[in-house]
């Protein structure tokens, strides 16, 4: 909780992108402290309490997590499913909250759309470096960021420029990027 407070406590940088895995690292201290029979009781009260918050995210923190280069549509059910299943050991409909801020992207879009009007095809790096932040070295605390470290190593798949109205949207959704570890001197900043 120290951890994932210090880092969405920023005010000189975006934090929103980070929510979800932070959020994930907490479920993970929480699958892996339940079994304490010291800390179970704690534990417990704690996750019913981060439940009454946390049970569903909004949906302005999914969407950043899609805005986020690092992670994108694709990751979103892994972080989902990881959240659910393997920190908080509850059921969840991923599929149908991963469909429904695919919706809600579209539905942003359309609205940037009508606004600027549309835009014209823009030439999208196919990597990029830049690295992410991580903030303690146990595994389960880190399991947000090991998750987005696994995924990003892979390059992902070329993009090819539709020619329908979200050629924008789908470019980006579906551009490779790479991603290099993060340093101390080095970390991960969306706004780059």
């Amino acid at each position: 909780f120290y951890t994932a407070t210090n880092n969405l406590s920023g005010v000189y940088y975006p934090t929103t992108n980070i929510f979800i895995i932070e959020s994930l690292n907490i479920a993970g201290a929480f699958a892996h402290c339940e079994s304490d029979s010291e800390l179970h009781e704690s534990i417990t009260a704690m996750k019913d309490k981060w439940l009454e918050c946390y049970k569903e995210f909004p949906n302005i923190y999914l969407i950043a997590l899609c805005f986020d280069p690092r992670c994108r549509l694709e990751i979103l059910p892994d972080y989902l499913s990881a959240y659910y299943e393997q920190g908080l050991k509850i059921d969840y409909d991923v599929d149908m909250c991963c469909a429904r801020v695919k919706t809600l992207l579209y539905e942003l879009y359309d609205e940037y759309i009508k606004v600027y009007g549309p835009s014209l095809n823009i030439d999208v790096p196919q990597t990029q470096n830049v690295s992410r932040s991580s903030s303690s070295s146990s595994a389960f605390v880190n399991l947000g960021y090991n998750l987005l470290s696994k995924k990003t190593k892979k390059l992902r798949g070329s993009s090819s420029s539709s020619s329908t109205t979200y050629s924008e949207l789908e470019s980006y959704l579906s551009t490779s990027f790479g991603f290099i570890e993060d340093t101390e001197d080095k970390k991960f900043d969306i706004l780059h």
